[in-house]
């Protein structure tokens, strides 16, 4: 609302308010009273104010003419005091270029048009608004008040989607496929539609300025019509410039970090006056949803994935350390003893030099599992989010995991459809099936009702005559019959976009079932492994406890009890070592499907109706 405007303003209060949507190609403005009621609307020439000198009037007059006329709109004299003048203007920036306009005493604010367009559109916060006119900017602000802006660096360097950018790239292509010696439709449309002789004149009179942005970026509505009339060249452009408007929204939701949150989108500007390009950029901005949506679980599911593995990792190495240093301990009690039986010449040598090697042996793999244990805590750090050393590392022995109950060799093919990867697949294909809908639709007749009027004459001079007045009231029907083929071959590219949509589609979930056949797989064969290191570990054990008990009734050496000893600890660390693969294979299980191998539910798209 303008400032010092109230809904509940007392009577007889008749201040008034004006409000100025200050555009590339047309200026609007609203005069209201103290109550916030619009009381005349009134439309002039185009605002743009960037780079004009600073004695120019072109933003002035446009805006005191839309006033005037608001004015005149609501029964008041043009010299009617205005308490407030709020003026929301394309590429504004903190700096106005030119003469300001003047509105008697009335206190003058400059704003970007962008907040005021989403002030107007959606009252509750996180919103987006997205303005396509002759420029493009996506503007939003949460509830805190936080606010971003995405686009809007003009047409030089931005204003991806608008009319301007629309217009420029049909044009920037007609140019292309001429000095390839093809004639386009887009090509042969310019020409009619500027009046000029070729494509080259038309290039210089833009740049000699006699052909302005605005009078350029009307043409975006003929490249609109010859899409809606099944051009494909005009249909990709349009194609392409409604993803770039829902990529602007996409990128201003990312910039207040809401991505996955359902958050509202107001579209407005000239070029969403046509019903076709709206319905094309909603349809784009609900496919950035759906990508957003399944990204955002795609991302949790890894991350989540690379915390459970790494932890597992770190547990398995601070195990296989432990055992390390155990062996190692009765390795040290060994040599002493063989040091003894050395000494008193009933030993060799050379058993004393084998002792030491392999306590050294097994000394120089402590460095590289502490540089192993150093790594994945670090690693756990970056995925926490904090610097290594605010790290709150989890004390979490490998003892301590469990797998779940049952663990399955065989799964229904059902629960791959879990997988983002395959729900971003799947989304594409209904796109692409929902495209040939539209251009079948395009080979039959468009019925439309309507209302027109106007004069004709042989010259300029007789169009005011009486007798030169047309009207018609009534339905009227456009049949696409001389289209030379345009509808058919469009509706053609449409099938074979959808047959390489579903190509894809039909790869990607093969490539599915292949990454949870082969987790299945080594989980089978972890199992077999596991298994054989169980056996082992329990015959070492059975082995020391034998051992230990003939040494103590003197029927073996001492040497005898320290190999079992060492088998018992080699057996352990092969045990560890496979303890932590299956439980690695089997978060690559839970990651093979989605999250898990329980059917759930897929996540309901934030485009989706309600």
């Amino acid at each position: 609302m303008i400032e010092g405007a109230s809904a509940e303003a007392p009577r007889g209060d008749s201040r008034l308010y004006a409000g100025i949507d200050g555009g590339q190609s047309s200026t609007t403005a609203v005069v209201i009273d103290a109550a916030g009621s619009v009381l005349g609307r009134g439309v002039a020439g185009p605002c743009d104010h960037v780079d004009e000198p600073p004695d120019s009037r072109r933003c002035a007059d446009a805006c005191e003419a839309a006033v005037s006329r608001a004015l005149a709109a609501a029964d008041l004299p043009g010299t009617s005091a205005l308490e407030t003048v709020v003026i929301g203007l394309s590429g504004y920036d903190g700096a106005f270029h030119g003469v300001p306009p003047r509105f008697g005493r009335a206190r003058v604010r400059f704003t970007h048009d962008a907040p005021v367009a989403l002030a107007g559109a959606v009252l509750r916060r996180p919103a987006v608004v997205v303005i396509a006119g002759t420029g493009s900017v996506a503007y939003a602000e949460d509830a805190a008040g936080k606010a971003v802006r995405v686009g809007g660096y003009g047409y030089l360097f931005g204003d991806e989607g608008s009319s301007f950018a629309l217009a420029r790239q049909a044009l920037s292509h007609a140019m292309r496929q001429a000095d390839r010696g093809a004639v386009t439709r887009l090509g042969a449309a310019a020409l009619a539609y500027f009046d000029r002789s070729d494509l080259r004149a038309l290039a210089r009179a833009f740049y000699l300025r006699e052909i302005g942005r605005p009078e350029l970026a009307a043409f975006a509505r003929v490249v609109l019509d010859a899409a809606r009339l099944g051009d494909a060249d005009a249909a990709a452009l349009v194609e392409r410039a409604a993803d770039a408007l829902a990529a602007l929204a996409s990128n201003a939701i990312d910039g207040l970090g809401l991505r996955g949150v359902s958050v509202p989108v107001a579209l407005t500007g000239g070029l969403f006056a046509n019903a076709d390009f709206y319905r094309r950029t909603v349809e784009g901005l609900r496919a950035q949803v759906d990508y957003q949506v399944y990204a955002g679980r795609a991302a949790y599911l890894t991350l989540s994935a690379n915390v459970v593995n790494t932890s597992i990792a770190r547990a398995a190495y601070i195990a296989l350390e432990q055992e390390t240093l155990q062996l190692i301990a009765l390795q040290q009690q060994q040599l002493k003893s063989v040091e003894v039986t050395v000494r008193a010449g009933t030993a060799p040598y050379s058993d004393l030099l084998s002792l030491r090697s392999l306590i050294a042996a097994n000394q120089a793999t402590l460095a590289p599992l502490k540089q192993k244990i150093s790594q994945t805590g670090d690693l756990l750090a970056s995925l926490e989010g904090v610097v290594p050393s605010k790290a709150i590392l989890p004390d979490m022995p490998l003892s301590a995991l469990s797998l779940p109950i049952d663990l399955p060799v065989s799964l229904p093919s059902e629960l791959a459809h879990q997988r983002p990867d395959i729900l971003s697949s799947e989304a594409q294909l209904h796109a692409a099936s929902a495209s040939i809908g539209v251009a079948s639709a395009a080979l039959f007749p468009s019925v439309s009702l309507g209302a027109t009027y106007g004069g004709a004459g042989s010259s300029f001079g007789s169009l005011p005559a009486a007798d030169g007045r047309f009207w018609s009231v009534g339905p009227s029907v456009s049949i696409p019959v001389f289209q030379g083929g345009t509808l058919w071959y469009g509706r053609k590219a449409a099938i074979d976009a959808f047959q390489a949509a579903e190509a894809t589609y039909r790869q990607t979930v093969l490539d599915g079932f292949a990454q949870v056949a082969d987790s299945l797989k080594a989980l089978e064969h972890d199992a077999q492994a596991l298994e054989a290191e169980v056996d082992a570990r329990r015959a070492a054990a059975e082995t020391l406890e034998i051992t230990q008990v003939n040494y103590r009734a003197g029927l073996v050496a001492y040497l005898d009890v320290w190999v079992a000893d060492v088998q018992f600890h080699q057996a352990s660390i092969g045990y560890i070592q496979a303890v932590a693969q299956r439980y690695q294979d089997t978060v690559a299980l839970f990651v093979a499907l989605g999250g898990g191998w329980w059917n759930e539910p897929a996540p309901v798209s934030l485009g989706a109706a309600p």
